[in-house]
């Protein structure tokens, strides 16, 4: 089983911005997304997992897209927040006080196939 998320500072995009847990997440097939707001690469990116999600989210998809600031101004909440909103993004966004290194990486938690 994963561990829990940790380490988050704050929680967008989440019912009253309340943190996930893995026991919420039970039996759903997670993406975790890492993602630093001014990247390069982020608009490339983007579009392909807000697809995956609004593809799959029906059958049990959830997309976590966890800020990992890289630069000082990253690490500012208000700025995560205004760039996850301007983004249309609907999928939860934790947001971290730990360094990203600026290229967008993502990971899945699967479920076990029954």
């Amino acid at each position: 089983m994963a561990p829990n998320f940790t380490g988050i500072v704050n929680w967008l995009n989440t019912p009253g911005d309340k943190p996930l847990t893995l026991a919420q997440l039970k039996g759903k097939v997670v993406l975790v997304d890492f993602w630093t707001y001014s990247c390069i690469n982020l608009p490339a990116l983007l579009p392909h997992v807000e697809g995956w999600y609004n593809d799959y989210k029906k059958d049990g998809l959830v997309v976590v897209g966890v800020s990992t600031p890289e630069f000082a101004f990253e690490h500012v909440v208000s700025n995560v927040r205004s760039a996850a909103g301007n983004s249309a993004s609907t999928t939860p966004s934790p947001s971290t006080t730990t360094t990203g290194h600026g290229t967008p990486t993502t990971m899945s938690i699967g479920r076990p196939t029954t």
